[in-house]
């Protein structure tokens, strides 16, 4: 039986503090690594346009797919464990008591790929019941992976999450920065997890760890029912 709410994270920066890069970016330098010299140079000055701000969705995620030529699952699997490394494990108990007042679910303009693994390794895929991003499809070994998008870009990504919390009674959306304020705009409560705890930059409630903002979830959902 379907729950009553809806709680909608970010991937990147949300689930996992970037540092330093996100988790596209890393996966573009660890395939790059198997791939020479000009491989390498490409896809360090995509990544440093990226982090500048300088690309906009489209062109983003052409590049990218570009630079994935020869990438291997096992490669995604590396970045996923890379990113696991960043967060304390115990940053996530507190999902499995959310997960019981709400649906969880993931909306990013990241790779789903990567996504699954991560909370694979964490033990904690079964708290989503949706991830959705880009997903990477492989075939043979050393060849390009095609990629099929259902978030594309902020835009979409809040449109999903409309479309997604009409069956619900409370929607809560989770992010932490810009490509993200356009969901939090459509939810009951938008919340942005700051890892780096700068000063607030946004009209929204923000914390500086996960446990911080599950509490925070489940407060609000306790009061709203």
């Amino acid at each position: 039986m379907q729950k009553k709410n809806l709680v909608a994270f970010d991937f990147d920066g949300t689930l996992y503090p970037i540092i330093p890069y996100d988790s596209e970016q890393r996966l573009i330098l660890t395939n790059a690594k198997e791939r020479g010299h000009l491989n390498r140079l490409r896809a360090k000055r995509m990544v440093k346009k990226d982090r500048e701000g300088r690309m906009a969705h489209g062109e983003f995620n052409q590049r990218y797919l570009d630079l994935l030529g020869g990438c291997t699952p096992s490669q995604v699997d590396q970045v996923a464990r890379d990113l696991s490394s960043l967060v304390d494990p115990s940053q996530f108990l507190l999902l499995e008591e959310l997960s019981r007042h709400a649906e969880l679910a993931i909306l990013s303009c990241g790779t789903e790929n990567i996504i699954h693994s991560f909370l694979a390794q964490h033990g904690i895929d079964h708290h989503f019941f949706m991830v959705s991003g880009k997903n990477l499809e492989f075939s043979s070994k050393g060849s390009k992976p095609s990629m099929v998008c259902s978030i594309a870009s902020p835009e979409q990504k809040r449109a999903v999450f409309a479309d997604l919390k009409r069956g619900y009674s409370h929607a809560i959306a989770v992010g932490d920065g810009p490509t993200d304020i356009p969901m939090l705009e459509q939810a009951d409560l938008g919340l942005i997890i700051d890892w780096k705890a700068e000063p607030v930059r946004y009209p929204f409630e923000t914390y500086t760890d996960l446990t911080s903002t599950l509490k925070r979830c489940l407060s609000y959902l306790e009061s709203a029912t």
